[in-house]
């Protein structure tokens, strides 16, 4: 199925805080993007979520902004293993 989005990039967030802010400042509005977080370490529906969006617009990016850690390197790899 083809989608048409005008996205930049989808966006990971670790921090529901950092997601909160940026969603409050429409970060969309000058950066044509897709926020998604999981507050944390990413559940199934969440990952399930991004990998269909990136499936459906193979041509778009995924984006990890996480802490500089263990922790948060062992985020990225879950959305990306699983």
């Amino acid at each position: 199925q083809v989608v048409a989005c005008d996205a930049a990039a989808i966006l990971v967030i670790e921090k529901d805080a950092t997601f909160q802010h940026l969603a409050e400042r429409r970060l969309w509005d000058s950066f044509p993007s897709i926020l998604i977080t999981a507050r944390g370490f990413p559940d199934v529906a969440t990952r399930m979520l991004l990998r269909v969006l990136h499936e459906a617009m193979p041509r778009i990016p995924v984006l990890g902004v996480v802490d500089f850690n263990p922790a948060g390197c062992g985020i990225l790899l879950t959305y990306r293993n699983g």
